[in-house]
C-alpha cells in the first residue's frame, strides 16, 4: 500500500491514509472511531520520521496494517473509552 507524502504530512496523517485505503479495499472490516484511532497510532509508530519528505512515497506493508486492525479489534471496553476521550 503506497502513500504519497505531501508537505506538512505527519506520521499520524500518513498512517490514517494507509488505514483508510486498506479499509476501503476491505469493506468487510468495520472499525469504530476508537479502534481506528488505535490502529492509526500503531501504524504511525512504525513510520520513520526521516521518510516524511514531500513528493516521495511511503510503502505500508498490508500485513502490518492487518496486525494493527486486529489489535484494535481486541481493545476492551475500558480501553475504547479512553480513546473516546480523544475523539471529542
Amino acid at each position: 500500500m503506497t502513500i504519497s507524502i505531501n508537505k506538512g504530512d505527519s506520521k499520524t496523517l500518513v498512517a490514517r491514509h494507509a488505514l483508510a485505503l486498506y479499509l476501503t479495499a476491505n469493506p468487510d472490516i468495520n472499525l469504530s472511531p476508537e479502534q481506528k484511532l488505535h490502529a492509526e497510532n500503531l501504524l504511525a509508530a512504525k513510520v520513520p520520521a526521516d521518510q516524511l519528505i514531500a513528493g516521495t512515497k511511503l510503502e505500508f506493508n498490508p500485513d502490518n496494517i492487518l496486525i494493527a486492525i486486529t489489535a484494535a479489534q481486541k481493545l476492551t471496553p475500558s480501553q475504547l473509552a479512553k480513546y473516546r476521550a480523544y475523539l471529542k
